[in-house]
């Protein structure tokens, strides 16, 4: 299963708050999330064993044509007992049949995918049999940059284990933060399992990155978990033919989406933008691909175009929170707060758990002097993040007393 050679950007998980300076002009304030630092992948005998006994939840994944001969091979977990096997959808999907081999040899064929996720390249395989061991899903552990991993994977139908480190975390054009992995790079990993020291699957690898020999990218647990939720109330198993290629399948692979998102990493928002408007006019249906075309003139500081592509973004996809939340950033910066607010409103409604769309509403609401809206969604952000919730109090309490100074001076 031959990763995808696909360059993700370098838009870390921000929000934008709208701060008033000294000077009465509006700038972006980038709250970052820092994830907390998890102790090193434990060594000696309890490491060693702990890796030992996930390898039995790992199996190769070979793909055959309708004519019985191989055309891909990969990597696959078990994350139920019954044969669900989470694996890459981009190496399955132009199979007819697909054999899971386990790490002693034994063969299993599969009936078909329960559910996919075309966006993050993943599918849940229904594997005949019962009895097999899983991993667990960690989607609440923190991971931070320099954090030792383990990535078992089956190329060739024989396993390896390989320890490497996460580089650090980034945000494509969505509202989950992606892992970017430094790890010796091989034919077969995709799929592969991310374990951390508590041999918790803290992602998937997905790919690699085209222009950094020996850096993967790999999918975060919070989206393996929610394919399994939907995988465990799935029903029907589908044929592997109904795997199609769709928009999200060539958008990934499209050069000029790729270069785009490659000139991003260089922070080259001129030729990011550029091949991603070439990108759009090819999918004209993509709301990820309006959403970073706007990321990109936002950081230009274009904000007129980036706010027609938000615009556009939340009109193809209307449940897209992660672009209503940055549109209701550059509407902020071009002090329309009533619309701000709206949008603002629009994204936490949508994903009422994210810390950052709440935060991007309360300092908007701030700035715009709104303190009762404001503090009230401080209480809120406490709830789902106390740590955060002391930030975002500190700012609103900042903004307070500048404008009770501004007050006071005014004639």
């Amino acid at each position: 299963m031959n990763s995808l050679r696909f360059v993700p950007s370098n838009h870390q998980r921000v929000v934008y708050a709208v701060l008033p300076t000294a000077r009465r002009f509006l700038s972006i304030a980038l709250i970052s999330m820092l994830s907390t630092a998890l102790p090193s992948f434990s060594e000696g005998e309890r490491g060693l064993s702990q890796v030992d006994q996930s390898r039995h939840a790992v199996m190769a994944v070979t793909v055959h044509n309708d004519s019985g001969k191989s055309i891909a091979t990969g990597t696959g977990f078990f994350i139920a007992p019954d044969g669900k096997l989470v694996t890459t959808r981009h190496g399955v999907k132009e199979g007819k049949q697909i054999v899971a081999t386990a790490s002693d040899g034994k063969q299993y064929s599969c009936s078909g995918f329960l559910v996919e996720d075309a966006q993050h390249d993943l599918v849940v395989l229904k594997i005949n049999g019962d009895g097999f061991p899983i991993l667990p899903i960690d989607s609440t552990a923190s991971v931070a940059s320099e954090q030792r991993i383990v990535v078992i994977h089956s190329p060739f139908m024989g396993q390896n284990v390989v320890t490497g480190r996460v580089v650090r975390r980034f945000n494509v054009a969505d509202d989950y933060q992606w892992l970017k992995i430094d790890m010796p790079a091989v034919r077969g990993q995709s799929g592969a399992p991310v374990l951390n020291e508590k041999g918790s699957v803290i992602g998937v690898v997905a790919g690699v990155f085209a222009d950094e020999e020996h850096k993967g990218f790999a999918i975060p647990a919070e989206v393996i978990g929610r394919l399994g939720r939907s995988a465990a109330a799935a029903t029907q198993i589908r044929p592997i033919e109904e795997l199609k290629r769709n928009t999200e399948d060539e958008l990934l692979l499209d050069e000029d989406f790729r270069a785009a998102l490659s000139a991003s990493l260089q922070h080259d928002y001129v030729e990011a933008k550029r091949r991603m408007a070439l990108a759009s006019k090819r999918f004209p249906r993509s709301a990820a691909c309006q959403l970073l075309l706007g990321s990109y003139c936002a950081a230009l500081k274009e904000h007129d175009e980036a706010c027609a592509a938000y615009r556009k973004a939340v009109e193809l996809k209307p449940e897209y929170s992660l672009a209503w939340a940055y549109l209701s950033g550059v509407l902020g910066l071009q002090g329309k707060y009533t619309e701000a607010i709206a949008a603002g409103r629009k994204a936490a409604e949508l994903n009422p758990d994210s810390v950052s769309a709440w935060m991007n509403l309360g300092a908007i609401a701030a700035a715009s002097g709104h303190f009762d809206l404001a503090y009230q969604i401080v209480e809120r952000v406490s709830q789902l993040d106390k740590s955060s919730g002391e930030k975002l109090k500190s700012t609103v309490e900042m903004l307070s007393r500048l404008k009770q100074k501004r007050t006071h001076e005014s004639p």
